[in-house]
């Protein structure tokens, strides 16, 4: 149980630090240039490989479960109305509320999936204990020299795991569907041994979540140095110069 909080809270904080590195970037661009597009492209080129995997499990399961798409952008934008940067975009047609929740997930599961995998292929001995102290792991991942193609898988993880979260659009059919499926669940697990289920499934959840607590962990504490130094070179900059970006609610 502690795990699987550990890993919702790692999750959600991933998503605010992405949001606040959007936002730094962007007062960057602003002060050094007057123009907002040099920090949304900077911003679209940290986490390109990430977007990619992300707007292609978009398409790939709403072509999979037979539903239309149209025009797939991997071309980012700043949408002044959420301060938010948009890195990409795929059209999809109309559909079930199913299906519609479904092609909206794609780039959570995949995104995990990919993680996993390479955590198990650039780094089977850090993941080998999932029963050590964080600190072990974190000390013996940190200490242990990387290869190049171990550094990419770095990189990788991290846009992934800036990238797998969904857009407000995409969660628009989530609550309908668990009001749906909800009371199923709760009858099925009132009637039904769960644990005994599982007994001997093929994979270990908590071994699962034990390499994608390290590999958002990772990522955020990118995220939170990228921050912290943009926000630094901001603070000097508005200081050197005496410019400041004033952001203003629209009515």
């Amino acid at each position: 149980m502690v795990l699987w909080l550990v890993f919702i809270s790692l999750f959600l904080l991933l998503l605010w630090s992405k949001h606040q590195l959007s936002h730094q970037l962007f007062i960057t661009s602003m002060l050094s240039t007057g123009k907002s597009r040099p920090g949304v492209y900077l911003y679209a080129l940290f986490f390109l490989p990430g977007t990619i995997v992300h707007e292609l499990s978009h398409l790939l399961m709403a072509t999979f479960l037979g539903v239309h798409t149209g025009h797939i952008s991997l071309f980012p934008h700043f949408d002044r109305s959420s301060q938010l940067v948009r890195l990409g975009s795929v059209e999809v047609a109309s559909t079930d509320l199913l299906r519609q929740s479904l092609i909206g997930l794609a780039p959570t599961l995949v995104g995990i999936s990919l993680i996993a995998a390479c955590s198990q292929l650039f780094f089977p001995v850090i993941f080998q204990f999932p029963d050590s102290a964080l600190s072990v792991v974190l000390t013996h991942f940190i200490s242990q020299p990387f290869i190049p193609s171990q550094l990419f898988a770095l990189y990788l993880i991290f846009t992934l795991s800036n990238t797998l979260h969904t857009s407000r659009s995409d969660r628009q059919t989530w609550v309908p569907l668990l009001l749906l499926i909800t009371p199923f669940v709760i009858f099925f697990s009132t009637v039904t041994d769960l644990p005994a289920i599982f007994t001997g499934f093929p994979l270990d959840l908590n071994f699962l979540l034990f390499r994608l607590v390290i590999s958002f962990l990772f990522a955020l504490m990118i995220n939170l140095i990228m921050v912290i130094l943009f926000f630094l070179i901001n603070l000097s900059f508005s200081s050197l110069t005496g410019r400041r970006i004033v952001f203003r609610s629209s009515a």
